[in-house]
């Protein structure tokens, strides 16, 4: 997963739940069951029904991958939107709650490397490195030294 273009996103669907799973289960490939389950594995991500029964799925994501899933909604002819939350996570994280942030967290202190965040900043400077990258110099005030390469 490419570090530097990482993003919480919220994807909100217009099917209930259960009109979404059958939907989801009917027409989704083999391949793409694999893989979308693979990647819930790998990744923090969450769930949400609303009071309203809108469904939301919060998953974080490079640019790559939001491509990937964005394709395979539309090939599936679902109507939904995609939210760009990464701000939330860092100015708000108690709006997505302690358990997603702390999964959040621990991706992040796992997966990205302080070599490379100090590279994205010579490269665009500290105002312009993602969400991410910053809640890394903000975890333990940056000492993370089993991921300094």
């Amino acid at each position: 997963m490419e570090t530097k273009s990482l993003k919480l996103v919220k994807i909100q669907y217009e099917l209930g739940i259960e009109s979404l799973d059958k939907l989801l289960y009917q027409k989704m490939t083999e391949e793409e069951k694999k893989w979308t389950a693979d990647l819930s594995n790998r990744v923090p991500n969450e769930s949400i029904i609303d009071d309203y029964d809108v469904v939301h799925d919060i998953i974080l994501v490079d640019d790559e991958t939001k491509e990937k899933v964005e394709k395979m909604l539309q090939r599936l002819k679902l109507v939904f939107q995609v939210f760009d939350i990464s701000d939330v996570y860092f100015n708000y994280p108690e709006l997505i709650g302690k358990k997603l942030t702390e999964d959040i967290d621990n991706f992040v202190k796992s997966n990205i490397f302080l070599d490379d965040v100090l590279d994205r900043i010579n490269e665009v400077g500290l105002d312009n490195i993602n969400a991410f990258e910053r809640r890394y110099l903000t975890l333990s005030d940056g000492d993370n030294s089993e991921n300094s390469q």
